[in-house]
């Protein structure tokens, strides 16, 4: 499960590193998706 926590945590960091060269309107959207995943996962971690 750690692996996977790792890897949400990475490809949340590129995508930021994307959103802000890009600059466009679906970065925000994606943004709160990851982090609702981020919390889901964070939650899971919490109750194993």
């Amino acid at each position: 499960m750690k692996s996977i926590f790792s890897k949400l945590i990475i490809s949340g960091l590129i995508l930021l590193g994307l959103c802000l060269v890009n600059r466009s309107s679906l970065c925000e959207l994606r943004l709160r998706i990851f982090t609702a995943e981020l919390s889901a996962v964070m939650a899971y971690e919490a109750r194993q």
